[in-house]
């Protein structure tokens, strides 16, 4: 009995540690769940920084850490990038940043996602998509020489032989190897180089303009996901289209989505009132930024004509093109088909590359015109004017702007 005492003693410790064990669980529960870092950044686009304007003060000022600021030298601004602690005041963060800063957009970070899922062929198959679009003879008349297309992606293999001499330039953002081994990571270059592939393949594959140039600019990494589908941040695809109008790109394909950015909608705007001609994958409920008011949005179609399942809302959609059970380039130099809307818009810069070969002073409002004209009902649709979309029809297109080649392209 005399034992009792230290029995009791014991077990009440025992108790008050699982007291304040459950204490410390259950304030891990409240807790905010673990942010992404990207969730706890803020993007600000504005007006180069007063000399004796310090962003790294401001931040401190602020309980915020200035991470970086770049220059977006062909809209003559600058892009800022302030990481934030979850608990920060995000109001009053952002009107003390516009009484600091000459403030053009701003918005917290937001993630842009490029997919496409499909598998690698041995040998190559039909190419129905360029049938679907009435693009089998349109190199006769146009192929795209002259005209430079930036492609906002993830890694492309540009030593496919369908591919080889097409890049003018390559720009990483993402700090890793622009062009690595296809076998270290071919998830990494899989998208990209399959984008490339419907916009620029020759020989091995027919492409829509074989004869532009691209710029191939990296934005999209597996670092920071699930490690299956590349990733962007709002200020990488901010940086991509600016450095797309630095190199003169006339064409910038954009065959990713995400939810609405007011940095990345400024930009394009940018880009747009710089005559260049934004095409984007429209093909989920992330409908941006094909949904911005001047950027063409492209949603997917099959074989058989029919939409895709996973579709944007239909007023975000400027035309339809192949997206399903595409055959694109691969890398390691093989082929692959790939399904997804980012294929759909790939064919459709493509076609604008051609346009702009032979009309050099047309403009995104223009091109969209023309390929809206142009443009026919998929086969299960009748009514004229329905909502969803009409397939681009590549031929007709060319041909509406009469003899400018020297000859008539083909239309149906």
């Amino acid at each position: 009995m005399r034992r009792l005492p230290g029995i009791c003693v014991a077990l009440t410790g025992t108790l008050i540690a699982l007291f304040v064990l459950a204490l410390e669980c259950r304030a891990q529960i409240d807790a905010p769940a673990a942010v992404p870092e990207i969730a706890r950044q803020l993007v600000v686009v504005h007006r180069p920084t007063p000399s004796g304007v310090d962003p790294q003060a401001i931040a401190r000022t602020l309980g915020a850490r200035h991470r970086d600021s770049r220059s977006l030298t062909a809209l003559r601004l600058t892009i800022s990038v302030f990481d934030l602690d979850w608990r920060a005041d995000l109001a009053a963060i952002e009107a003390a940043l516009r009484a600091s800063l000459d403030v053009l957009a701003m918005d917290v970070s937001r993630e842009y996602v490029a997919h496409a899922s499909g598998f690698e062929l041995s040998a190559r198959s039909l190419q129905y998509a360029i049938e679907l679009i009435n693009a089998r003879d349109t190199s006769r008349f146009a192929d795209g020489r002259g005209v430079r297309v930036a492609l906002i992606d993830g890694g492309i293999d540009d030593r496919h032989v369908a591919l080889k001499g097409k890049f003018l330039a390559h720009i990483d953002l993402v700090g890793e190897a622009t062009s690595p081994q296809p076998s270290f990571a071919y998830d990494e270059l899989r998208h990209g180089t399959g984008v490339a592939g419907i916009v620029l393949a020759s020989g091995a594959m027919i492409g829509l303009a074989p004869g532009a140039r691209a710029i191939a600019i990296k934005a999209f990494s597996l670092r920071g996901g699930d490690g299956k589908t590349i990733r962007s941040s709002s200020e990488r695809i901010a940086r991509a289209i600016e450095i797309a109008l630095r190199l003169r790109a006339r064409v910038i394909n954009m065959s990713f989505a995400g939810p609405r950015d007011r940095v990345v909608e400024f930009v394009v705007g940018a880009a747009l009132a710089e005559g260049a001609i934004l095409v984007a994958a429209a093909g989920s409920a992330a409908a941006y930024p094909a949904a911005y008011h001047g950027v063409i949005g492209v949603a997917a179609v099959d074989a058989a004509e029919q939409r895709s399942p996973v579709i944007a809302a239909r007023d975000h959609i400027a035309v339809l093109a192949p997206g399903v059970d595409v055959l694109t380039a691969a890398p390691g130099g093989g082929f692959q088909t790939l399904s997804g809307a980012s294929l759909a818009a790939a064919h459709v810069s493509g076609a604008a590359a051609l346009l702009v070969e032979l009309r050099p002073t047309l403009d995104a409002r223009d091109v969209l015109a023309i390929l809206r004209r142009t443009a026919r009902p998929p086969r299960n649709v009748d009514a004229p004017g329905d909502d969803g979309g009409w397939i681009v029809d590549v031929g007709a297109a060319l041909a509406s702007l009469g003899d400018a080649a020297g000859g008539r392209p083909p239309s149906r």
